[in-house]
């Protein structure tokens, strides 16, 4: 049964033209937007709803516009269970979110969909990333990514983030650094302790930041020491108890004669640890992610690291940058340079009227790119979604030459 089938009994033909029946579904919440001049008729429409979606607990409606830096939009209970929380559920992944403290849009979710099944494992970074769906999504399509950083401004989406990695953490299993470590932690250790391995290959693999993107990305810069006071080699470990390693503060990686073992050690026991390797300092999440991507390519490529010069870049770069905010993406186009480097992909997103669509958006990437002396190619403009009548949310994808 349709709502207007329902609603057709207890209201006029003029207040049933006048009846919104599209409405967002996010977990068990519907959250629904009132016509002028039916306020009054809220609780029956809300008890349409839960009477012809048995799936619908909530009921919420829209009670202004989404506003702020964090571009959140004030909702006010209707009906059905008193809650602002719910589970929603994507692209196989669970998304705890309250649609009032963090921006959310379930109608992009067959957009990630499109955008990130087929992303081939690389170092995604994305940008004004709330609750994490981009993020998760493309874990879960490709679990095996080199680094996933996502950069949230909003306290609020940055909590609700990391409740995020922890209940999808098991997509770790599909990790191949969980698949080394199960098998190393099982026939060299003795044990496996699963939940402490889903936990550390999750948090490296990905990393959710709280900041703004305009302060936070010039950040991605790995810090030289010059003083090296302690010497511990890897290939030495068998000579040092487990709980004297895990109280090591700084260790240096000496990996003249690399193998595959040495690097899972690194991962296993060092997780928690700062490094200093080559007299660069790995400290965070992100950085030790950054020098396990350089160790599996000395493994894999059979390359002397220690011979080449250009093995470790100062400002940590990305192989594709998503920009899912509509309506203030643009400004933090420079910022999406900067961590871009050759053959970077873009993903820009923008709120923008027939009319104008594709010119006007191209026309700012194009300004900012002449102005950081970067040349780009125009890959698709797409129509992601009706946003108003004879407006739309778009994204332009667009490569770095």
């Amino acid at each position: 049964m349709k709502l207007k089938d329902y609603l057709k009994q207890y209201l006029s033909k003029k207040e049933l033209n006048k009846i919104k029946t599209s409405y967002d579904i996010v977990g068990d919440i519907a959250i629904i937007e009132l016509t002028e001049g039916l306020e009054d008729k809220e609780k029956l429409i809300a008890e349409g709803i839960l009477k012809i979606n048995k799936n619908i607990k909530t009921i919420l409606k829209k009670s202004g516009i989404h506003e702020g830096t964090f571009r959140t939009q004030k909702l006010e209970y209707v009906l059905g269970e008193k809650k602002k929380e719910t589970i929603y559920k994507e692209n196989n992944i669970k998304l705890i979110i309250n649609p009032e403290k963090v921006y959310f849009s379930p109608r992009l979710s067959t957009e990630r969909k499109i955008l990130l099944e087929n992303l081939k494992p690389k170092k995604v970074l994305v940008m004004f990333s709330g609750a994490g769906p981009y993020s998760l999504v493309a874990y879960k399509f490709q679990p095996n990514h080199k680094r996933i950083t996502s950069i949230e401004i909003n306290p609020e989406g940055h909590k609700y983030a990391l409740k995020n990695l922890e209940i999808n953490k098991s997509i770790a299993r599909k990790n191949r650094y969980y698949k080394e470590l199960k098998k190393f932690a099982t026939e060299k250790l003795g044990f496996f302790n699963e939940k402490e391995i889903l936990n550390k290959i999750s948090n490296l693999t990905l990393q959710f930041i709280n900041g703004d993107v305009k302060k936070e990305v010039y950040k991605f810069k790995l810090r030289k020491v010059e003083n090296l006071n302690i010497d511990y080699n890897l290939d030495n470990l068998e000579n040092i108890s487990d709980k004297e390693i895990l109280n090591i503060k700084k260790s240096i990686i000496l990996l003249e004669n690399v193998n595959f073992e040495n690097i899972l050690k690194f991962i296993f026991l060092y997780n928690n640890n700062n490094f200093i390797y080559k007299n660069f300092i790995f400290k965070t999440n992100l950085e030790k992610n950054y020098l396990l991507e350089i160790l599996e390519e000395v493994f894999y490529n059979n390359k002397d690291i220690l011979n080449n010069k250009n093995e470790i870049n100062e400002i940590i770069k990305y192989d594709e940058i998503f920009m899912p905010l509509p309506k203030d993406a643009k400004m933090f186009l420079e910022e999406a340079f900067y961590m871009a480097k050759k053959n970077s992909i873009i993903h820009l997103y923008d709120f923008v009227k027939e009319e104008d669509f594709p010119q006007i958006t191209i026309n700012k990437i194009n300004k900012i790119s002449k102005e950081k002396n970067r040349k780009i190619k125009i890959l698709q403009s797409r129509k992601v979604g009706q946003y108003s009548p004879r407006k739309y949310r778009v994204c332009i994808d667009f490569k770095i030459l």
